[in-house]
């Protein structure tokens, strides 16, 4: 009697808006350890966090190779969507925030992964936005997952660049970010202006805190001294951003929770991390009140999709099913 045959086991699909995951984890990561330096909080917290989100990384990063492999009609049809292809971005910019993160622990090896995420961002950025600007693009592709790609290579590669000593690198290119986001901001607001967002694509809307959040964060790695009128605008403005996104919870609710949540959590990170270096930079008077109440909000937000994120781990519905 011949024995019965045993399915092969699949291999989780892993689109490229988990890595969203190691910006949050990462984002909060970096809030804690400024914390820690500025109220005497536990260091393990930002640390076990931030490796946390390191781990999750290479975890991801496996899985992604593994899905070029095993379901490569899966990944090309990603590749090739006017408006996902834009998220795979975030895997460059999830790289260069795990440089940061391991930085402390193993500096060449930091290195080598800020370099290889910058020059993978850049690259990709080249390339789609290259694509994008042949024209043929339609008003519906326009959403705010655009900012992935220039924008995010450019902010956080400054981060690493000011991290690692590189400070004309870093001004370099934190001015390609910044441009290429109020080029492109012009673009996703008159698109959510005027076409309604569908209710799959509303967590994308999240993704607008993060451009000025993280230009604020950003803008702080690679200068010294106490905040200067640029920073002030640049949180100013990312503070506007996230009261109009608390006015929109209602709408925004509307999408079904899954791993796409995470888009609202790096800008939530980068604004707490933004307030906290402010304030232990010398800007007391409205950051010492604003800081701690954006740091337990960063925490609350990230730990309640964080929770949600594992649950849905548990019950078997994190992955997307295989095609």
């Amino acid at each position: 009697m011949p024995e019965p045959t045993v399915p092969s086991p699949r291999i989780p699909i892993v689109p490229a808006v988990f890595f969203g995951m190691v910006l949050g984890l990462g984002g909060l990561g970096s809030a804690w350890r400024v914390a820690a330096r500025l109220w005497g909080l536990p260091t393990s917290i930002g640390e076990a966090l931030s490796l946390t989100a390191a781990a999750i990384w290479c975890a991801w990063l496996a899985l992604f190779a593994a899905k070029w492999i095993g379901a490569r009609q899966t990944a090309r049809r990603e590749a090739a969507d006017p408006v996902m292809s834009f998220s795979i971005g975030l895997i460059a910019m999830a790289t260069l925030l795990v440089s940061v993160a391991l930085k402390p622990y193993a500096p060449s090896l930091a290195w080598w992964i800020f370099a290889i995420g910058l020059v993978a961002g850049l690259a990709f950025a080249v390339w789609l936005m290259g694509s994008a600007w042949q024209g043929a693009r339609t008003v519906a592709a326009t959403t705010p997952l655009m900012y992935l790609t220039p924008v995010g290579a450019g902010y956080l590669g400054a981060i690493g660049a000011g991290g690692f000593g590189h400070i004309e690198l870093a001004t370099m290119l934190w001015g390609t970010g910044a441009i290429a986001w109020l080029f492109i901001e012009s673009a996703v607001l008159q698109r959510l202006m005027t076409e309604p967002m569908p209710v799959p694509l509303r967590a994308t809307v999240g993704i607008q805190l993060a451009p000025p959040a993280v230009g604020c964060m950003s803008y702080l790695a690679f200068t010294d001294g106490p905040p200067d009128r640029l920073a002030q605008f640049l949180f100013g403005y990312a503070l506007l951003q996230g009261l109009i996104l608390l006015r929109l919870t209602p709408w925004l609710r509307q999408q079904q929770f899954g791993p796409g949540a995470w888009a609202y959590t790096f800008g939530v990170a980068a604004l707490a991390v933004s307030s906290l270096v402010m304030l232990e930079r010398g800007n007391t008077v409205l950051m010492s009140r604003l800081a701690p109440l954006l740091f337990a909000a960063a925490n609350l937000l990230i730990g309640w999709i964080a929770a949600r994120t594992l649950l849905l781990a548990l019950n078997g519905k994190l992955f997307p099913p295989p095609p």
